[in-house]
């Protein structure tokens, strides 16, 4: 049996979030949300800057990390959240990985 999943709720929609998959550059945060495979479905993506905002304000276990959102900033910039707080840094930098998914 799972371990059961955080949520959080953005916009109307309620979400699902994946456990932490780690320090990654921002391209394999977006290749390992695409192709992750947890609690039993493959449906997962990188969240948006303001669903992430949105996430990380949810449950204070999610922060003091820099997590990546799939907002890009530039053609090698990408935004990420901490606290809240939305910042951009180079896409080769390492942060967090949580994906997200929609529940049905």
């Amino acid at each position: 049996k799972y371990a059961e999943l955080l949520k959080f709720s953005f916009g109307g929609v309620h979400y699902s979030i994946s456990s932490n998959l780690g320090d990654m550059s921002w391209d394999n945060a977006i290749i390992s949300c695409n192709t992750l495979s947890e609690h039993g479905y493959s449906d997962w993506f990188l969240p948006n800057k303001e669903q992430l905002k949105a996430m990380c304000l949810s449950d204070y276990s999610l922060f003091n990390k820099d997590y990546w959102s799939s907002t890009e900033y530039s053609t090698t910039s990408a935004y990420y959240v901490r606290d809240g707080n939305i910042g951009y840094r180079n896409k080769n930098s390492s942060n967090y990985v949580r994906c997200i998914r929609k529940d049905n």
